[in-house]
């Protein structure tokens, strides 16, 4: 390693210890995508039955009232919008993802005709660690598109190469990739760290997305809450950590009694969106962000065309950049959550 090496993770470890000062500061993002999550059935459950998904809620900056994109309520566009913050229109300023299947041979890339840019670029070019746990496998999508053969040539500082997830994992068991995630975030220094959790969602595919006390849906939200607490608590007890912001959404919710989740549906499309950590404000992510965002009705599903967009699951991508110092995706254009604290707010 020469010395350009050095110099290069020293100025990254000095901008953080800026950043630890100032209102936007994470040394470490865990993106978490809860598959299938209807925002509304979160209301049905009791803190005592929720503690976790509570302790985000009293603790953090959220809403109930985000967004799909407004014309898909699958898993893997809007998942690509998670990761790229871009919606999944096929034309030449968005990613074009719109199948749910991962065929095995094509990338984001080649099915775009161009490079689509994620937060794994911007984290991994940095110089920082990523990682991508699923639980599903169609999820292998996203790990060859930015892999070794198919990722962009690093041109920041020296050359990190082209594979931007250092670690990807699937495993179907959620009880086990949760289990791995922790044992990884452990073991290794991980600044960008992904998890899905797919459990609401089979459930609900499985059984119907049912509020009624008691259903296969609602107890595979109180599996995920424990889940979530698992994490809770080893950011509570690791010191390496303690800088750390979870940002929690969902790819699409799903229609109340049904085993369907169809975009011209309120339900698939309404989903929460969590901010927890370190120098988050417990607030309204809509108060926070009432200059670029603005939000919904109950029912109401808001095209691109409106001038004030809702907050939607695809602003994960650019707050997780944001948050850690780093610059936005190239390419995007979503970034409506731009405050975490009020004390940031200015006049519109």
């Amino acid at each position: 390693m020469d010395a350009n090496y050095f110099i290069r993770r020293i100025c990254v470890y000095c901008v953080f210890f800026l950043l630890s000062q100032s209102a936007f500061a994470a040394n470490h993002i865990i993106h978490i995508s809860v598959d299938g999550l209807y925002a509304d059935a979160l209301n049905i459950l009791s803190e005592t039955e929720l503690p976790n998904f509570s302790r985000l809620k009293n603790e953090g900056s959220t809403t109930l009232k985000a967004r799909t994109d407004p014309d898909w309520t699958t898993t893997l566009p809007n998942q690509t919008s998670q990761f790229s913050g871009r919606r999944v229109d096929d034309n030449e300023q968005e990613h074009g993802w719109e199948i749910n299947f991962d065929p095995g041979t094509i990338t984001l890339h080649s099915n775009a005709g161009r490079y689509i840019a994620g937060i794994f670029d911007v984290v991994h070019d940095a110089g920082l660690s990523t990682i991508l746990f699923a639980g599903k496998q169609k999820f292998a999508l996203f790990e060859r598109s930015w892999n070794a053969i198919n990722g962009a040539d690093d041109h920041i500082g020296i050359d990190d190469g082209k594979n931007k997830i250092d670690k990807f994992i699937f495993d179907q068991s959620t009880e086990s990739l949760v289990s791995k995630f922790i044992d990884d975030l452990e073991n290794q220094t991980r600044h960008y760290a992904f998890l899905h959790i797919k459990d609401p969602d089979t459930a609900g595919h499985n059984y119907g997305w049912s509020i009624l006390p008691g259903s296969e849906y609602l107890n595979a939200i109180k599996t995920t809450d424990n889940y979530l607490g698992q994490i809770l608590t080893f950011l509570d007890t690791n010191n390496e950590y303690d800088a750390t912001v979870i940002i929690l959404t969902s790819d699409h919710g799903g229609i109340v009694g049904r085993t369907k989740h169809t975009a011209n549906n309120y339900q698939s499309h309404t989903i929460p969106f969590y901010v927890w950590g370190k120098n988050v404000e417990n607030a309204d992510l809509y108060a926070l962000n009432k200059c670029t965002a603005i939000q919904p009705s109950a029912t109401e599903i808001p095209p691109y065309s409106s001038t004030l967009q809702p907050i939607r699951n695809s602003d994960a991508a650019n707050l997780a950049a944001l948050l850690l110092g780093l610059p936005q995706i190239p390419g995007s254009h979503i970034h409506t959550v731009k405050q975490i604290k009020s004390k940031n707010l200015k006049s519109c």
